[in-house]
């Protein structure tokens, strides 16, 4: 692979059904997962996790910025989701395929993710290399991670931009891994707050 300067694609956009899209930078992020599309490539089942960055812990100014996560649903590459669940903080048996336990996995909160970006031909990948915990308080009523009000205002303006982006979508079709529910090919994650070419 070619080697890129991060610094220079940090502010790269994408446009489209659900508004401009930043994407996140390389580095270590706190993400929450805001919405997720079933789709197949050359025939094989994959769910893209959109995620919604609330803080990057680095220093940088990604507070709001996106990224989207490709996981592949062979049972070779099952481990890849299975670190993400372990890492967001769910350790039940669940199937990746069925959107209700996705969607549970999801809504568990905040994860922390090292993002590398490399360049293959004219397209960036944004790889998470690392999953991890997030370190934030605990409301111990809730059991929910304690945002602020500027991070749960970032969420929102994702969450948005994800209805956006699945309207867009459902006018502009491509095929998609039908999940075993009930055939939804995309959700609403996340629940923090009260685009773009397809990927």
């Amino acid at each position: 692979m070619a080697k890129i300067n991060p610094k220079e694609l940090a502010g790269e956009s994408r446009v489209g059904g659900g508004g401009d899209v930043t994407n996140v930078g390389a580095g270590k992020k706190l993400l929450v997962a805001i919405g997720n599309e079933y789709r197949q490539i050359n025939g094989k089942p994959v769910v893209d996790i959109r995620f919604c960055c609330v803080e990057d812990l680095e220093g940088g100014e990604d507070l709001g910025n996106e990224l989207t996560t490709t996981f592949w649903l062979s049972p070779q590459a099952l481990w890849n989701i299975a670190r993400f669940a372990l890492a967001i903080g769910f350790v039940d048996e669940f199937d990746p395929e069925v959107q209700d336990d996705l969607e549970r996995v999801m809504s568990c909160g905040p994860v922390e993710a090292r993002v590398k970006l490399t360049q293959r031909g004219k397209y960036t990948n944004y790889d998470v290399t690392e999953w991890g915990p997030h370190s934030l308080e605990v409301d111990p009523t809730t059991n929910a991670a304690a945002l602020n009000q500027a991070q749960l205002d970032a969420v929102g303006v994702c969450e948005k931009r994800w209805e956006g982006y699945l309207k867009w979508r459902s006018t502009n079709p491509r095929g998609v891994g039908a999940p075993k529910s009930d055939g939804a090919t995309g959700s609403k994650g996340g629940g923090f707050a009260d685009d773009d070419i397809p990927f």
